[in-house]
């Protein structure tokens, strides 16, 4: 690690020292058109990057518009099912617990009053 970072402090002192010279030695005039090439081609980067950021934008609002139309088409009828389907489980729970359950639970306790009275009427007590 040591290594790459001299390696990489060496590369930039290099690369440095090689743009003082050639702002030294080199004419004017030749720097002038350099930087006149320079913001050329930044400006045409600059351009295709702003096309390039309108396309991902326009392929982002797609995408956005492409799960819309599939949360609903497709998820909101399966939601509409589920609540359907959990609404008719618990009307049968209610209905069991209504028309099964209470009349048994009646009927059980009926039963356990007859065996206790019956238990009680022929029991001996000492």
């Amino acid at each position: 690690m040591k290594k790459v970072a001299i390696f990489g402090g060496i590369a930039v002192v290099a690369l440095i020292a090689a743009l003082v010279a050639v702002l030294i030695w080199v004419d004017t005039d030749f720097l002038r058109k350099l930087s006149y090439v320079s913001l050329s081609m930044m400006s045409v980067f600059a351009c295709g990057l702003l096309i390039a950021v309108t396309a991902l934008v326009a392929i982002l609002a797609a995408l956005i518009q492409v799960l819309n139309n599939l949360t609903r088409e497709k998820v909101s009828p399966l939601i509409d099912k589920v609540n359907e389907a959990a609404d008719t489980a618990r009307g049968t729970a209610v209905y069991v617990g209504e028309g099964i359950v209470s009349p048994m639970v009646r009927l059980a306790s009926l039963l356990a009053a007859v065996r206790g009275a019956v238990s009680a009427l022929f029991t001996k007590r000492s």
